[in-house]
This record gives C-alpha cells, sequence and structure tokens, in this order.
C-alpha cells in the first residue's frame, strides 16, 4: 500500500516560486483506497509511539489527514489555526519562519494540560511551522509528538526534540 501512495504523489517544480518542488498529495485524497491506506498507515505508525488523547491537525492540509486519523484511532481532533480564524478563549504562540513570523492558535476549551497529542501535517520541510506548533502545545502543558505523511529532509525532524516519525 505504501508503494501505491508513494506513486500517487505527484511534484510540481517551482511552485510555488521558482526553486521550490511542490508534492502534491491530492491525487491520494481523490481515490478512496489509497486514502484509506494512508489512514491505516499512518494509524499503524502513531501507534508504535504509544495511545494519544488528541489528534491535533496543522492549517490546513494538516487538517485532512489529522481528522480521519482521530476517527480512526478513536481520539479527539483539535484543529491549530492560523491568527484570527477560531472564537472564544485562545492559547496562541508566534513562531519564527525563514522569512518572518507567523501565530498559531488552539481553543481554550480543549484540556490539553498533561495530555498526549499528536500533530499532523502532510509535509516535513523546514520545521518552522512545527516548532510552533510543539511549542504551542508545551505552553497548553500537552506530552506533544508529531506525524509527517512526506519527510523532504530539509531539515532533520529529531532537532525538534519530540517522538516522531514519517512515512516517507
Amino acid at each position: 500500500m505504501l508503494q501505491k501512495i508513494d506513486q500517487a504523489i505527484t511534484s510540481f517544480p517551482d511552485f510555488p516560486v521558482k526553486g521550490v518542488i511542490f508534492r502534491d498529495l491530492n491525487p491520494i485524497y481523490k481515490k478512496p483506497e489509497l486514502l484509506k491506506g494512508l489512514v491505516q498507515e499512518f494509524a499503524k505508525a502513531a501507534q508504535k509511539l504509544g495511545k494519544y488523547d488528541y489528534i491535533a491537525g496543522i492549517e490546513a492540509r494538516g487538517f485532512i489527514l489529522a481528522t480521519a486519523l482521530a476517527y480512526e484511532l478513536n481520539c479527539a481532533f483539535i484543529p491549530v489555526r492560523k491568527k484570527g480564524k477560531l472564537p472564544g478563549k485562545l492559547h496562541t504562540v508566534t513562531y519564527q519562519l525563514e522569512y518572518g513570523e507567523d501565530t498559531l492558535e488552539i481553543q481554550e476549551d480543549a484540556n490539553l494540560q498533561n495530555a498526549k497529542v499528536l500533530a499532523v501535517d502532510d509535509v516535513f520541510a523546514t520545521g518552522g511551522t512545527m516548532r510552533g506548533v510543539l511549542e504551542l502545545l508545551r505552553k497548553c502543558g500537552a506530552d506533544p509528538h508529531f506525524g509527517v505523511i512526506m519527510d523532504i529532509k530539509l531539515t532533520d525532524r529529531q532537532t525538534l526534540g519530540v517522538p516522531n516519525f514519517a512515512l516517507f
């Protein structure tokens, strides 16, 4: 199944800017058997790191897999959103990116104190966003881990200092 999933990933050179190769996972999501296989393979990899209380989906492409994974693993889902997209009281963190900074938020009504949380995204590149997510989850009192579908190896995932995995 992993080979079929890998073969479905397409690449777009020079998108969104020259020099970047965009890895498009949408062909996986368009084929039910591949989407189901991806969720099952991701769930197996996640379970090797333990049992989770929450699956945190990172805006926006991380939402696709995270909600299905939360269902598969019988966990709660929590969205990690960019600034200004969530109502109510929020936990917020501003973090550094290669070309500036960004802000991420989680609603405070999610009780993350001592919760084991798996942050999920599609691609791991420089690690900037994932660092911000991990900082936000720690700020909420959670025990953060993370998993990604694809690691394009621009930065070593292990430098983030938490249990993690990538399917590719």
